[in-house]
């Protein structure tokens, strides 16, 4: 049974490789041998994970057509699907020594640095990073815009200046870098190092200094991988310690599809402030989130996460350590990203979550129940090799049943990232 040529193309180029390789299996006896027809079979097969029928295919096309590029790149990928490096490498630098289109050797270009990434793995590997930025935040306290605020127990209320919204310019600075070192084919040690300080304009008292380190373990399936890490963290207000944190997170990554993958995430955090003990608790949360890719046009991910968790705090006071720091919260994270060309990208992302506290506020006569949500929008953009110029624009709404605890945010920022590997 002959197949319509114009189907099959359109389904291709569309992006629905899953449904074109349906249809041209289905008619794969008939049609084998028109190039036209081995051409987009190929192309389907390679792309919803029938590599070895795409490269049958493709070479069928390359024997009839020996001068078809776009059959030898295609080939190239087919070869790159199965793990053939070698024979993948030869035809994508054929490919490139024809000076094709810009955006094809970029294309190509990624494909030759994943060769190499993967002929890499098995040894030691440590990259680094220089990333300084600079931005405006309109509420850099997350307090009130309105001073005043009524309490059941002692009537109207003023909060203090420093209590309110202030906004302030600010510029920030992070260097990190990450190790890991394989134990064997499937098991690798991984350490992390982030550092990030923040200096404000005008209000110096809310400069703050982040150091994070990260250690632990990843373990590869054939489809899915566990990673396994301790955290140390320590959180500076105005060169003072003001948070401490150590705790474990457990993330487990599973492909449920060539382009869909799904993760499992538990998290647990021990908090200690050395200035105010009441807010001193543990940490625990689950995740379940889900990412998908397509092969389309500008090649589009969307994700979405939900999560889960309990905050128990140490100090036991129902209207002590558990009105401030216990509490039950959850939420879900939608997002996605859109690559305009191999070296740019938007990315945009919606977060909702609440908070139920676990005691009575006893200046308001009640517990504390908030929601928030954040609202993200941004671009990365790598003008050569190693560089990323990062923007980025948020919103920040908390509503609360106690007034004191609402706010607007708005935080924008740009900055540019040196990567050393």
């Amino acid at each position: 049974m002959a197949v319509n040529i114009d189907t099959l193309s359109r389904l291709v180029n569309s992006g629905n490789s899953e449904e074109a390789y349906r249809l041209a299996s289905e008619t794969v006896e008939a049609n084998e041998g028109d190039p036209k027809f081995d051409y987009l079979y190929g192309v389907a097969a390679v792309d919803s994970g029938h590599a070895s029928e795409g490269v049958f295919a493709l070479e069928r096309v390359l024997m009839a057509q020996p001068s078809n590029q776009a059959a030898r790149l295609e080939l190239a990928r087919g070869y790159f699907a199965l793990g053939e490096d070698d024979r993948a490498e030869e035809l994508f630098n054929r490919v490139q020594r024809l000076n094709p289109p810009s955006r094809v050797r970029e294309n190509v270009q990624r494909y030759l640095d994943a060769i190499q990434a993967r002929r890499e793995e098995g040894k030691v590997v440590a990259v680094a990073y220089v990333e300084v930025g600079f931005g405006y935040d309109s509420n850099i306290n997350s307090s009130p815009e309105d001073a005043n605020f009524t309490s059941p127990l002692l009537g109207q209320g003023t909060l203090s200046e420093e209590s309110t919204e202030q906004d302030d310019l600010f510029y920030s600075a992070s260097v990190g870098g990450k190790l890991s070192i394989p134990l064997s084919e499937n098991v690798s040690l991984l350490g992390k190092l982030d550092t990030n300080y923040r200096g404000n304009g005008e209000y110096d008292q809310y400069n703050s200094g982040v150091v994070t380190g990260q250690a632990g373990f990843t373990v590869k399936g054939k489809r899915s991988y566990l990673q396994l890490v301790g955290v140390g963290q320590a959180f500076y207000l105005d060169s003072e310690i003001n948070r401490e944190m150590l705790g474990l997170n457990a993330d487990w990554v599973q492909d449920l599809t060539r382009h869909t993958q799904l993760t499992l995430s538990l998290q647990f955090a021990d908090f200690e402030y050395p200035d105010q003990q009441i807010r001193n608790s543990t940490q625990t949360t689950t995740g379940l989130g889900i990412t998908t890719r397509f092969s389309s046009r500008l090649s589009p991910v969307l994700y979405a996460t939900g999560f889960y968790g309990h905050e128990h705090a140490d100090d036991d006071d129902p209207f002590g350590g558990k009105a401030v720091a216990q509490r039950e919260f959850g939420g879900v994270r939608v997002g996605g990203q859109l690559n305009l060309t191999p070296k740019f990208a938007l990315q945009t992302s919606l977060t909702g979550q609440y908070s139920d506290y676990g005691g009575m506020q006893l200046l308001f006569l009640t517990n504390r129940e908030d929601e928030s949500y954040l609202f993200d929008a941004g671009f990365a953009w790598a003008p050569a090799d190693h560089w990323t110029l990062r923007g980025s624009a948020s919103y920040t709404r908390s509503e609360s049943n106690i007034e004191i605890y609402e706010y607007d945010r708005v935080l924008t920022q740009l900055s540019l990232r040196r990567d050393f590997y």
